[in-house]
């Protein structure tokens, strides 16, 4: 059984399989096309002819290539949870994109490379040699008051234990797990703990 409505170049259809199958096409005529399918009945399993148009027939020949793109796109999705419906969009183009330009790589060539490695030199190649600008911050000027006062202070490597810097410690730094960050190097003439960055 199948229904079908024409509006210019497009054409949608309705076909009643084990279940309906919508289809809507622009590069299939509305022609009738008989197709073999498997039916269950009384005696058994039956090869039955059945009528289709042709974006049917196509969609039957083709359809398992479907849930091959939707298995290699699961495999390495970059696709993350989100509240923007947009970024959502966004992945799922790059997704397919991937997929796609994977399965036209492997048609050109017969070189045996598995879709992971595939994305992994796709990545390689658009990341090169990207690296984030640093962001310049004024520099302060030295006058001579801060040089005599720096010549006094030199950095050491305090014997025992490490202890809290005292600059992590003034601007609340602390690390992951919610602890104080600790050193061992310091300040000789203060006699304060400091990291290398905050002397």
């Amino acid at each position: 059984m199948c229904k079908q409505s024409e509006d210019g170049k497009m054409l949608a259809t309705v076909w009643k399989d084990s279940s309906l199958v919508f289809n809507l096409t622009i590069c299939h005529k509305p022609t009738a096309e008989s197709i073999s399918r498997k039916i269950r009945g009384p005696q058994g399993w039956q090869s039955v002819n059945l009528n289709a148009t042709e974006g049917i027939v196509a969609y039957n020949k083709y359809m398992g290539g479907v849930d091959h793109h939707d298995h290699l796109r699961a495999n390495y999705t970059i696709q993350r949870p989100g509240h923007r419906w947009w970024r959502y969009f966004v992945w799922f183009l790059i997704d397919v994109s991937l997929v796609n330009s994977y399965i036209l790589f492997k048609m050109c060539r017969k070189s045996a490379i598995s879709h992971k490695q595939f994305r992994l030199t796709v990545a390689k190649q658009l990341v090169g040699g990207y690296s984030m600008r640093s962001h310049r911050t004024g520099q302060k000027e030295i006058t001579e008051l801060d040089r005599t006062l720096a010549q006094h202070h030199t950095r050491t490597v305090f014997p025992g234990r490490p202890r809290a810097c005292r600059l992590c410690s003034k601007r609340k730094l602390k690390t992951r797990a919610g602890r104080a960050k600790k050193t061992s190097d310091g300040c000789a003439e203060c006699q304060i703990y400091l990291h290398k960055d905050c002397f």
